[in-house]
């Protein structure tokens, strides 16, 4: 064992389901259930005990964890870049994180508005939670609309603040995590809960953006001018 290093077990199943029922494997040709538990994490164990590879176990150099501040092994786990890496390599084309994004000055970053009381949520503009990031789009929920006096209490003024080809995103762990969601022309009059991320092109680049976040999920837009396709 490496003192310098931290080996990061990534399994996706324990061998129960969260209600403490058996989880079995099924069968992907039958789509039966086997008699076999689908226990990941004894066998991700077993493995590392024995020092054989197996997937979704990484060694990541501690200097690095410092670096970057994180422990969530899903982070470290290569299989969920596995796909974009193939397309980056087959195309010769370079990967770049939003943060250099961020740094270079050609994305720029702000968080949602706030979250109006289930008392205020009577009018016609949309209040939009995390979960109502779906498919790339805003999922518009009619029991979620807030009054114009209240929205502009959030916005802090007159307009929300969001343009046309804003791209949002949660920013809290949620079972969207990873979602992204466009803002189209004539969809800028909402209220964003704070636990958002709101991206937005702000300097003149032409290439290809993928955009990565916590999970394998991937949106790919193209930076052209000041607007992303």
């Amino acid at each position: 064992m490496n003192k310098r290093q931290v080996t990061f077990l990534n399994p996706r199943t324990c061998g129960i389901y969260k209600n403490g029922g058996v989880r079995f494997k099924t069968d992907p040709i039958t789509g039966r259930r086997t008699k076999e538990v689908d226990n990941e994490l004894i066998e991700a164990v077993d493995a590392y005990l024995a020092s054989r590879a197996l997937h979704g176990t990484n060694s990541v150099p501690l200097n690095q964890i410092f670096d970057k501040r994180m422990l969530v092994p899903t982070y470290f786990d290569k299989r969920y870049n596995k796909d974009i890496y193939d397309v980056l390599e087959k195309s010769g084309a370079k990967a770049v994180t939003l943060g250099d994004l961020l740094d270079d000055r050609i994305l720029s970053v702000r968080g949602g508005h706030g979250s109006p009381g289930n008392d205020q949520r009577s009018g016609t503009i949309p209040y939009l939670k995390v979960s109502d990031i779906r498919g790339l789009r805003i999922n518009v929920n009619p029991t979620n609309l807030v009054s114009d006096s209240v929205a502009e209490r959030f916005w802090r003024g007159p307009t929300s603040g969001l343009q046309a080809w804003d791209v949002i995103t949660p920013n809290r762990a949620s079972n969207n995590i990873g979602e992204f969601a466009m803002l189209l022309p004539g969809e800028e009059r909402v209220v964003l809960t704070k636990e958002m991320f709101v991206f937005r092109v702000i300097k003149t680049v032409i290439g290809i953006l993928s955009i990565s976040f916590g999970r394998s999920h991937y949106a790919l837009y193209e930076i052209n001018g000041d607007e992303l396709h």
